[in-house]
């Protein structure tokens, strides 16, 4: 039997789910209490038990989910400001000062922004064996389960952004530390710079992803793009869905 390629294997096992109901909503703030309060400590704790900002109500929310248990095990969120609402993005918010405005400016100018925030895995996910998430039936060939760990917080980032280009996003911005920048670049992913160092919680920067321009066939491998393109069919279809929910209803 042909072995399975890796990206096909992980989203046998794994799934990539808007959240559009409230419960999968509270998930997505249960997940980020748990990493973000109960476990960096970065946020503060709240007696509901759910991280939410002022961004969560124009934002696209994206859950990871363990297909056998039905578990959701990670999430992040797109924010995307709507035409008639003066909310700006949390770089802008928050950073303003560190920006480059001669970069920034024609960005703006350029179309819709997006960022792309909260990315978060469950403790015991990250260090749970990976072995307790395989789904093999019986005679079945199957890639090193170690590389599914690698492509958890991969797959996230990929939903930001297919959804950014299924929403006609020019760009999205993201505050990354230098590691982080690091690895999505080794990825494949071009990122531009457009702050000076911001020191929140270590070093970090922001930085900007042409998600107009991007093509999967630019990432660094065939597994990273076989990936990305189950993860924004996957997507597409979902919103798809919905649209078509929303027409019938």
């Amino acid at each position: 039997m042909e072995p399975m390629s890796v990206g096909a294997e992980f989203m046998r096992t794994f799934d990539v789910q808007l959240a559009q109901s409230q419960k999968q909503k509270d998930a997505v703030f249960t997940i980020r209490h748990q990493v973000y309060c109960d476990e960096l400590n970065w946020e503060a704790r709240q007696q509901t038990q759910l991280e939410r900002d002022e961004y969560d109500a124009h934002s696209i929310h994206c859950l990871l989910q363990h297909k056998l248990s039905k578990e959701y095990i990670g999430c992040i969120r797109l924010i995307i400001p709507s035409p008639n609402s003066s909310l700006t993005l949390p770089s802008q918010d928050q950073y303003g000062g560190y920006l480059k405005t001669s970069l920034l400016l024609p960005l703006l100018q350029s179309g819709t922004l997006s960022e792309c925030s909260r990315l978060a895995l469950l403790p015991d996910v990250r260090r749970k064996n990976i072995k307790d998430y395989r789904q093999d039936e019986p005679g079945a060939v199957s890639q090193p389960a170690s590389q599914h760990t690698q492509l958890m917080s991969v797959s996230l980032y990929f939903c930001c952004i297919a959804l950014a280009k299924l929403h006609g996003c020019r760009g999205t911005l993201l505050l990354a530390s230098p590691k982080l920048s690091r690895h999505l670049k080794m990825l494949g992913l071009t990122l531009t710079r457009l702050s000076e160092d911001i020191e929140h919680r270590g070093c970090r920067a922001v930085y900007h992803f042409d998600t107009h321009e991007f093509k999967a066939q630019q990432l660094r491998s065939d597994v990273l793009s076989e990936l990305y393109q189950a993860v924004e069919r996957r997507l597409s279809q979902q919103l798809n869905n919905t649209e078509l929910a929303c027409e019938l209803s």
